[in-house]
């Protein structure tokens, strides 16, 4: 489902960054997104709790994935 989204998002909306926050203990959410090929970008506070942002460009996506 994660790679359908990251699909729609940059073949049909023609994003040209999309980004995935997750709480730092959420090692699994995390697996999941390395495989996709989110790189970890930094440490963030989103509404008052610590989160991991990590984010793909459509040209590194569309190289990754076509």
């Amino acid at each position: 489902m994660a790679r359908a989204a990251l699909d729609y998002g940059f073949r049909e909306l023609e994003l040209p960054l999309i980004f995935a926050m997750t709480k730092p203990d959420n090692n699994p959410s995390q697996a999941v997104m390395r495989r996709l090929g989110l790189i970890y970008r930094k440490n963030v506070i989103y509404r008052g709790m610590d989160a991991l942002w990590l984010d793909i460009g459509r040209e590194k996506w569309t190289s990754a994935w076509t």
